[in-house]
């Protein structure tokens, strides 16, 4: 950090984030513009600065300033004439610091790893305090001294590593690191407080609260991994690039946190080395255990590069999945497929509107069906798309259009193609399933770089894009690609489940508890998004895969009109025995008569039983 620079503390959970940040790396709120020194922490659900508990023998703990807020808070303290760190249990999380320490009392011994001195009881809370270590945090020290240097950072990566091996052979996982809760003495003494985030190895799909920049792709659901021994080895090598480079991932949008910058001032090649096997973000291309750290920071040269695999295939499944039962009709007979089930047909209506505020519509929507028959196969592929242009009222419907002309061209184009059966589908995904998994991946990030080219061109343009959901209907299957906070909904038998997930803040502080669904639609942050279409020059699509039977419906809308309702709202609406369009325009006219200060735009899918 820069002389005359200052730290900024995050409103929410008063963690210390550099000057420049936009938002906290610990919680992910958009940070305010107040510096550290300006900063006076809320006190109604926390401990004020200077108050006095009495521990388990009557000791006096002084509290000092807050470290972090979560299930567990944590304060700076003295007792004793000590240093430490004072664990206060969370109102909302009874149990869970006297759980805590009891799944992790085996681990107590370990030198490396914190642990309370004192459990105790202090009005109806329950806290936990212990010293720590007289030297500065690894945060502390490179913000004061800048970056380590070869030596220094071989000594810190052996550290870390030895501790990672003493934690897996006691079957345990650390799960996520950083500096600001790593203590180092610059040499071989390393102390980590890492209380609320371990778990047992055979407990890793335990609930996961993902440290922005130092927790491994596989967290945030990148590819097909869950998170286990080479998560721990991942988080380590963030942590050894930001003390080799001094400074963190760009946090502005998700894709950012897994990027890492080659660190060519360091003269340690095999040093190097090491940080890159660690932070790749295909497992299978890392160091997978500390030994093989520990193994390959032996070594006088760097040994040859691991071979490219062939990319990860992403896929994240749908809740509520079911398989379409065999329909009987009384009337005409149904189309049955190869597996049993009938196949479905579509009826879509598309609606948009300006809505109540806004003077111009930059939502963008379509809906294609294409249908062919060859060599006696017919084959029917319905196309729906919906865009949420964002960036200015001269930019963001150009972005929508651009979206969705590009996407229209590429799917249908591509889907020709697939068809072909003499030349290109043996190179292609074989299942309908990944087929329009590889199609729809392929055409977004074709339309997102469309987009992010297009802004290039004239400074003016630059932060244009828009956020999307892209489905592909085939006779008793969805597929979705889908990036932003544009959502799809899926009705089925009187319960409406969500489809896609948010890629808003208010989305994610809502799935780590800090906002409830009522407070994300009325918070002013409600439109901050951190992926969007056109903002960087790749872009990752979440894919999505639902099986369908007749009788299901589906919803897909920019935020304009889902954030307008609650789900037992939309449930409701969704079930009414009326047509497509009749729903469309019911929810369209709610929104208006509910303010509807974005455009509001919606398609409404029934699936019906194809007819023989």
């Amino acid at each position: 950090m820069s002389a005359g620079e200052t730290i900024v503390i995050c409103q929410i959970c008063q963690h210390e984030n550099e000057p420049d940040q936009r938002f906290c790396d610990e919680c992910g709120v958009e940070l305010s513009s107040v510096e550290a020194e300006e900063v006076v922490p809320e006190t109604g659900n926390t401990l004020a600065a200077g108050a006095v508990l009495l521990n388990s023998e009557g000791q006096e703990v002084v509290v000092g300033s807050v470290a972090s807020l979560g299930r567990l808070n944590r304060y700076r303290c003295r007792f004793g004439g000590d240093e430490g760190m004072l664990l206060e249990e969370s109102a909302s999380a009874a149990g869970f610091l006297e759980s805590r320490l009891s799944t992790l009392k085996s681990l107590e011994d370990i030198p490396g790893l914190w642990y309370p001195d004192q459990i105790f009881h202090f009005e109806d809370r329950s806290y936990a305090s212990g010293k720590t270590p007289d030297f500065p945090t690894l945060e502390a020290r490179i913000k004061q001294d800048g970056a380590l240097n070869a030596e220094q950072l071989r000594a810190l990566a052996k550290s870390l590593g030895r501790l990672i091996s003493e934690i897996h052979e006691r079957s345990f996982l650390a799960r996520s690191f950083h500096p600001s809760r790593l203590w180092w003495d610059g040499d071989a003494e390393l102390v980590v407080e890492n209380l609320d985030r371990m778990v047992r190895s055979d407990a890793s799909g335990e609930d996961f609260q993902v440290v922005n920049g130092f927790s491994p792709p596989e967290a945030y659901g990148v590819g097909a991994s869950t998170v286990g021994i080479p998560g721990d080895l991942y988080s380590a090598g963030a942590v050894l690039h930001f003390a080799a480079s001094g400074h963190r991932t760009d946090l502005e949008s998700r894709e950012n946190f897994f990027n890492f910058p080659p660190l060519r001032e360091l003269d340690d090649a095999v040093m190097r080395g090491a940080i890159e096997r660690l932070t790749a973000k295909n497992v299978a291309h890392r160091l997978g255990t500390a030994e093989e750290l520990l193994g390959f920071l032996e070594q006088t040269e760097l040994p040859a590069p691991v071979p490219s695999a062939a990319p990860e295939r992403k896929e994240t499944p749908m809740p509520g999945r079911m398989e379409a039962p065999v329909l009987k009709s009384a009337g005409a007979s149904a189309v049955v497929g190869n597996n049993g089930a009938a196949e479905c047909d579509y009826d879509i209506y598309l609606q948009s509107h300006v809505g109540c505020v806004r003077s111009i519509n930059q939502d963008a929507c379509l809906k294609m069906r294409f249908t062919s028959i060859e060599k006696s196969q017919p084959s029917e592929t319905h196309l729906l798309v919906m865009v949420d242009g964002m960036g200015g009222e001269a930019e963001g419907d150009k972005a929508a259009s651009l979206a969705l002309r590009t996407i229209a061209q590429e799917v249908v184009g591509s889907n020709l193609t697939l068809n072909d059966q003499r030349a290109t589908s043996p190179l292609l995904p074989a299942t309908t399933r990944e087929r329009n998994m590889f199609l729809l991946e392929r055409a977004l990030k074709k339309a997102n770089r469309t987009i992010f080219d297009y802004a290039e061109r004239d400074i003016g343009r630059r932060g244009m894009g828009c956020t999307i959901t892209s489905c592909l209907l085939e006779a008793n299957e969805v597929t979705i690609g889908h990036v932003g906070d544009t959502r799809a909904y899926m009705w089925r038998q009187g319960t409406l489940t969500r489809l896609t997930t948010d890629h808003s803040l208010v989305g994610r502080l809502v799935e780590m508890g800090q906002l409830t669904e009522e407070e994300a639609r009325n918070s002013p942050q409600r439109s901050i998004i951190y992926r969007a279409m056109g903002t960087n020059p790749d872009v990752e699509v979440d894919l999505y895969h639902q099986d369908l039977q007749p009788g299901d419906r589906l919803m897909v809308s920019s935020d304009g009109v889902w954030e307008y309702f609650t789900n037992d709202e939309l449930e409701a609406i969704m079930g009414v025995d009326e047509s497509p369009e009749s729903i469309a325009n019911r929810l369209v006219d709610i929104c208006l008569s509910r303010g509807a200060d974005d455009n509001a735009t919606l398609a409404v899918v029934f699936a019906v039983a194809r007819n023989a």
